[in-house]
């Protein structure tokens, strides 16, 4: 349907990406990763036509592509008109047929010319859906929480959450042959997450998906692309297969590697010693095995792997320097909070306890961020009691980050923690900040580095409490590994929000559901937000992707010999070069002893041949 071949990117003179070739098959459910700024963004843009790339880009006579960008800008259309623009070509075939009906109602005597225009319009008609359009609509009205009331409100009287779901719907609802989907988990909340989850698993659309929720990918995607500065790699399974297998290539490739740079330096070393050799006892000989290995060396840089990339890990979080707290970390007693008449919080009872990970759940809007603020002292409880034990420390991360400074990275990093610059610059480097990056301005830092930010500030103080609100929006895939990776090292206590199931699943060792303004204990995720249906599981009866290829015991076993018969001739080379290098040898001796170095070198180039031959 859609094939790319050596595609690139430049903003001015620096290289997003290049090298990148791909196909996409009517109805592959593909999900896209890579690090943050790695050209995800662009790349779809180029697919849609929106951004002009390099390389050859061919698709299949009348494929239909659209586009679900994650910013969206307001405007004047209104909601009913956007929603219904999904069905032009319905709305211009009915119009057809209203003009034959009248037509035929005119003019009785032309019935016979017109009619067979009519049944071939009506049957056109009822191809493209026409039948099935309020239906449509409903479903994704409802699917997508958009209700009636705002049929009729402009875009820019939403917000930018609401827009997105108007704007999605319309996608969806206009059923291209390639859906390109930039984060369509933002701005939902679990249950429509789930909702989408389940329309994509039923759409015959193609689809390419680039999201930092890895439930919804592990649930969606049949294969993953992961976009490299170089290349793009391909894994034929889901998000969890994607990281088994990249992990195993990465491992395999490496061994590759080092081989390789092992047979190099051994050879280096080798014509060094022949060049010596040469020149204490003027042997031509001598100088002439060594032009030979030089030649076989040329050869041997010149197939040399290159050495296999891995994103850096970008920052580091000091969760060790803690001092605990007390036993009861913060208690809440019949809490209660209105705005207006719209009771949130109601009867509030809650306890945290030392070291403690709980997650706390509830849908957009049902008062999870007013909670937190009540907690902190931000907002003060129409009644009930809190209760801070005298040895917590508490420290919170917001659900958005606000910057709107000149200053560089550096200079806010040195005033707000009264350090030195160089202090400054150690501490940024932890962080995943480094080289001329520190001198950044703030404001133009991206939402995922905002957080890497705040997340460091928020640890510098050494709390022993956290109270996360959504601690994992704008990180990418691999941070928000790094991120639970650092949390679990903490010896203190969290109290968090999310939607991300993969990071709830991996952090919470008790969930607790906001609902209807009061708080109770759930057993998990699908019983709080689903307690009368039964989810399908995470992989809804797909294939997980291709097992990793096992090779058969024969081959295995033939390995496990050649590898080590390698390390055994490794040994015996180095005594053999020792013997060499002692004194008082004679010419005979010497001799003797390079040609069975030799031997063992050349038995040792052949199994390693093999090796990489066979790819084992």
């Amino acid at each position: 349907m859609i094939d790319y071949r050596e595609g690139a990117a430049h903003y001015g003179a620096k290289t997003v990406f290049a090298g990148v070739s791909f196909h996409i098959a009517p109805r592959e459910r593909i999900g896209l990763v890579g690090v943050n700024g790695c050209g995800k963004t662009t790349l779809l843009k180029i697919l849609a036509g929106k951004l002009e790339g390099e390389g050859r880009l061919t698709f299949r006579r009348n494929t239909r592509v659209k586009i679900l960008e994650q910013d969206l800008a307001p405007s004047k259309e209104t909601v009913g008109s956007i929603l219904n623009g999904a069905f032009e070509e319905v709305e211009a075939s009915r119009e057809r047929l209203n003009a034959y009906e009248l037509e035929m109602a005119e003019k009785p005597e032309e019935l016979a010319r017109i009619m067979p225009l009519y049944l071939a319009e009506l049957e056109n008609y009822q191809e493209i859906g026409g039948y099935q359009v309020e239906e449509k609509a409903n479903r994704m009205k409802q699917g997508l929480k958009i209700p009636a009331a705002w049929l009729n409100r402009t875009m820019d009287s939403l917000s930018g959450g609401e827009r997105f779901r108007v704007r999605l719907a319309r996608a969806l609802l206009e059923e291209p042959d390639l859906m390109l989907l930039d984060e369509p988990t933002n701005h939902l909340d679990l249950p429509t997450i789930v909702w989408l989850e389940e329309y994509l698993l039923q759409t015959d659309m193609a689809f390419l998906i680039v999201s930092h929720d890895r439930y919804f990918l592990d649930r969606i995607v049949e294969k993953v692309f992961e976009l490299h500065p170089d290349h793009m790699e391909e894994y034929h399974g889901n998000y969890s297969y994607y990281q088994t297998e990249r992990e195993r290539r990465f491992l395999e490739s490496l061994k590759h590697f080092e081989l390789h740079q092992k047979k190099i330096q051994r050879m280096e070393a080798q014509i060094e010693r022949f060049r010596i050799w040469g020149k204490m006892r003027d042997s031509e000989v001598m100088y002439k095995r060594a032009k030979e290995l030089e030649k076989r060396l040329v050869k041997l840089e010149a197939r040399t792997p290159g050495k296999p990339w891995i994103p850096e890990t970008r920052f580091a979080l000091r969760t060790s320097e803690t001092r605990r707290s007390g036993k009861e970390v913060l208690q809440l007693k019949a809490i209660c909070k209105s705005f207006e008449e719209n009771q949130v919080l109601k009867d509030i009872d809650f306890l945290l306890r030392y070291q403690e990970n709980i997650a706390l759940l509830g849908r957009n809007g049902a008062g999870k961020s007013t909670l937190f603020k009540v907690i902190l002292g931000e907002l003060e409880p129409d009644a009930g009691e809190i209760r801070i034990g005298l040895s917590s420390k508490i420290a919170f991360l917001p659900q958005e980050i606000y910057v709107d400074s000149k200053r560089s990275i550096l200079d806010y990093w040195e005033k707000s923690r009264e350090i030195s610059s160089l202090d400054a610059r150690r501490e940024l480097a932890q962080l995943g900040f480094r080289g001329d990056h520190v001198f950044a301005p703030m404001m133009g830092l991206s939402g995922g580095e905002r957080r890497r930010l705040a997340l460091g500030a928020m640890m510098k103080n050494a709390p022993n409490t956290l109270i996360l609100d959504e601690p994992t929006n704008h990180l990418d895939l691999d941070a928000r590994e790094i991120l639970e990776t650092e949390l679990q090292k903490f010896t203190g206590t969290v109290l968090f929000a999310s939607h991300d199931r993969y990071f709830i699943e991996k952090m919470a060792d008790r969930l607790v559901f906001l609902e209807g303004g009061s708080l109770r204990t759930v057993d998990s995720v699908e019983s709080a937000f689903f307690p009368s249906e039964k989810i399908v599981e995470k992989q809804s009866g797909k294939k997980k992707g291709k097992p990793i290829r096992k090779k058969s015991d024969q081959i295995e076993k033939r390995r496990r010999e050649w590898e080590a018969r390698i390390e055994e001739l490794e040994m015996e080379i180095e005594e053999l070069e020792q013997e060499l290098n002692g004194e008082n040898r004679s010419v005979e001796e010497l001799q003797h002893l390079f040609e069975e170095k030799i031997k063992r070198e050349e038995e040792w180039e052949n199994l390693f041949g093999k090796l990489e031959s066979e790819g084992l």
